[in-house]
């Protein structure tokens, strides 16, 4: 997480950005205590009768 975060510092990015399943408490938890919070929800057809059913989850990374 700390190379992602200078990686995205050198480039000027102010975010990262993931999905996570939505019924994956122990991941969920784990990037909440890295920064990240869910801002918003996301149901994509994959086909053949199945969905990904996920939260995107951000984590704002401070500009100097």
């Amino acid at each position: 997480m700390v190379f992602l975060e200078m990686l995205c510092k050198g480039r000027n990015l102010n975010s990262i950005w993931l999905t996570v399943n939505r019924n994956n408490e122990s991941s969920i938890a784990v990037y909440e205590k890295k920064g990240f919070r869910t801002v918003r929800e996301q149901i994509v057809d994959i086909g053949n009768g199945f969905v990904m059913d996920d939260f995107i989850m951000e984590k704002e990374i401070p500009v100097p």
